[in-house]
């Protein structure tokens, strides 16, 4: 059943457990709040694609299947990954007829790793959540555009800094993770390009 706002949740807590009791409503009122508060609190998860696969700053430990899977969500986050691409990304040419279920299997076990309100699926595909992950990627590409605009409007050390910042996050061995879950080599090729001079 739905609800519009804490009252109405704290209304039907409060008609369903049938108290009357004023500090007993009190307590429960501010529990739902409390809840909100917490979900609205909730640092999201830190997904790292630029070397290694990391989550929240440690190796990545899932199977391999997965790991492509997530890459592939991860380099889109935000945006509906179709099945088909990530079909693509798993076995290339030669489809098994299993493919739907061994990729619904996939997004259960995700889920599971990153959280349920991680992954979000659609009729074309699925989608990371902006809400719920921090990718590096974005990252990466906005502070390559700041450093660049800032250096067009003269303010070089501030452009520096900014570019700096970006450079840290390409370690060592960006591109594996992007190869395995399907990014095409031109575009992988403009990210290098972009993190000069580390990768020339």
């Amino acid at each position: 059943m739905a609800n519009s706002g804490v009252g109405g949740v704290h209304g039907l807590v409060i008609a369903n457990a049938g108290i009357d009791d004023l500090e007993s409503r009190y307590r429960l009122g501010i529990s739902a709040i409390d809840g909100r508060v917490c979900a609205l609190d909730t640092e999201p998860m830190r997904i790292q694609l630029l070397g290694p696969l990391l989550i929240d700053g440690s190796p990545a430990q899932l199977p391999p299947r997965d790991r492509i899977v997530l890459a592939g969500l991860a380099w889109a986050v935000g945006d509906v990954v179709t099945t088909d691409l990530l079909v693509d990304a798993l076995w290339g040419g030669i489809v098994p007829p299993s493919s739907g279920k061994v990729i619904q299997g996939v997004i259960m076990r995700l889920r599971r790793r990153l959280g349920p309100e991680a992954i979000e699926t659609y009729a074309a595909g699925h989608r990371l959540a902006v809400a719920a992950i921090d990718v590096d990627v974005p990252e990466f590409r906005r502070l390559v555009a700041r450093s660049r605009q800032l250096a067009e409007q003269g303010s070089i050390d501030r452009a520096a800094h900014a570019a700096q910042i970006a450079l840290g996050l390409w370690r060592v061995g960006a591109g594996v993770e992007l190869d395995a879950c399907g990014v095409a080599p031109g575009e992988q090729a403009r990210l290098r390009r972009q993190s000069w001079p580390r990768t020339s």
